[in-house]
C-alpha cells in the first residue's frame, strides 16, 4: 500500500528508525503500520490531504477511547479509609 504522512506526523520505519517519505511502500497488515492507519497518522497516497486546509468536521478518532484523567481516578487516601 502505497502511504504518505498526515499533515503535522512524523512516522518512523520500525526497523531502520528513519521517517516515512511519501509515497512509501509498507504492508498494511503490519501491526506497527496497521495502528499508524487508524489512528490516522499515515494517510493512503490516493486520500492525501494538503497541508493549510479544512480540517475534517468529524475527524477519524483512531479507535481508542479518550484516557480518563487522573482526577477520575481513586485516589490511594480513599482506600485507607
Amino acid at each position: 500500500m502505497i502511504v504518505t504522512t498526515a499533515p503535522g506526523t512524523l512516522v518512523r520505519d520500525p526497523v531502520t528508525k528513519l521517517a516515512l517519505e511519501p509515497g512509501a511502500d509498507i504492508d498494511p497488515n503490519d501491526p506497527y503500520f496497521a495502528r499508524a492507519i487508524a489512528d490516522g497518522d499515515l494517510l493512503p497516497a490516493d486520500q492525501t490531504v494538503e497541508p493549510g486546509a479544512a480540517p475534517e468536521e468529524n475527524p477519524p478518532t483512531g479507535g481508542r477511547p479518550p484516557r480518563a484523567k487522573a482526577s477520575a481516578l481513586p485516589s490511594s487516601d480513599e482506600d485507607k479509609a
